[in-house]
């Protein structure tokens, strides 16, 4: 497995943080402390200077993840890690069809929204027709504004 560290500088919510990254190192001899756990892993690399300032990894099999400060053991780092399924999802989440319910500067009138103040009158007209209903024919009604 390769294990790719990077210093990420923007805000976590970030579905694409592909320009907030600047790669530290590249390492192949990392090793997981818990075979197991692959949402939360804590993984072994060798002291490399480079890396000390690493807070997002990449591993090529697994995804994207978040890293704990390092703590320094002998001659290894030692980082938590947790999955960072935003950017390990992006390209599925990017291509999602979805309705926005809610948006700062624009609105969907026809979505129900407690926080959109709108004006709620019933208005009601009643209009007689000349000949009264005919009996067995058909009434179309169209109404046009509001």
């Amino acid at each position: 497995m390769t294990f790719t560290f990077y210093k990420y500088t923007d805000d976590a919510r970030r579905v694409d943080k592909t320009n907030y990254l600047t790669q530290l190192a590249v390492k192949n001899n990392c090793i997981f402390k818990d075979a197991e756990n692959k949402g939360t892993p804590v993984i072994e690399a060798a002291y490399d200077a480079n890396i000390k300032d690493a807070n997002y990894l990449f591993i090529d099999t697994l995804g994207y993840y978040y890293l704990s400060e390092p703590v320094l053991a002998g001659q290894r780092f030692i980082f938590t890690a947790s999955k960072d399924l935003l950017f390990t999802e992006k390209v599925n989440i990017l291509n999602l069809e979805c309705i926005i319910a809610r948006q700062e500067n624009k609105y969907n009138a026809y979505l129900n929204d407690d926080r959109f103040p709108v004006l709620n009158k019933q208005q009601v007209n009643t209009i007689e027709f000349a000949g009264g209903f005919p009996q067995h024919d058909e009434v179309l009604l169209i109404v046009n504004g509001s």
